[in-house]
């Protein structure tokens, strides 16, 4: 049977102000975390910021068991070029043009730079991997809940894998068929939606 779909749309009011907030933490292997935001709400703008920043040595210890037959090459052992560091970052700024209307502008910006260590036994000690996503989005709210939306995606992505001999003879590397490869992307995507049924009910526990 067909049943008829129900959209509630909660919309919240803040005060006019001003605020700020932020946190940071500290863990095992140099684990580092941080987050700042400030937001401010006029009598027809609002404007917010946020920004995370994380960071990790991780290099925690575990046992080696090399090939897996022979006991005698197992050996307790650090991971190597396992840190990374990120940054990700959010604006937003919102403008009421109308009774009914308002007009919002974000952006979302991720960066991530990053060893790739590869398998335990055979650690590449030199390749990395990095990695930027931004999206860029406009949306229209009008009347009747209809609204437009356009957003502008970009993407870059970085995988290095330098190739040198390391102790052993063994080759310091993941074992890619390249040293380097890049790759980038860019998508725009627009859509316009509204609701197909408007209810005001009130749920009751």
């Amino acid at each position: 049977s067909a049943g008829a779909a129900s959209v509630i749309n909660v919309v919240t009011r803040r005060a006019p102000g001003t605020a700020i907030d932020g946190a940071v933490s500290y863990g095992s292997f140099n684990t580092f975390e941080t987050f700042a935001s400030a937001a401010h709400v006029g009598e027809k703008t609002s404007t917010s910021a946020s920004l995370s920043y994380r960071s990790s040595d991780g290099d925690f210890q575990f046992e080696d068991r090399g090939d897996r037959v022979d006991p005698s090459d197992d050996r307790e052992t650090r991971r190597v070029n396992n840190d990374y560091e990120s940054v990700d970052v959010l604006l937003r700024h919102a403008r009421r043009i109308g009774p009914q209307s308002s007009l919002t502008l974000t952006n979302s910006t991720y960066y991530k730079e990053e060893g790739t260590p590869g398998r335990g036994s055979v650690q590449a000690s030199n390749a990395r991997f990095e990695s930027l996503r931004s999206i860029v989005a406009l949306a229209l709210d009008g009347p009747g809940g209809l609204r437009s939306e356009i957003d502008l995606t970009f993407g870059d992505d970085t995988q290095k894998d330098p190739k040198s001999i390391g102790p052993g003879g063994i080759i310091d590397s993941l074992g890619l068929p390249y040293e380097r490869a890049e790759g980038t992307r860019v998508a725009v995507d627009g859509r316009v939606s509204r609701p197909l049924l408007k209810s005001d009910h009130h749920f009751v526990e």
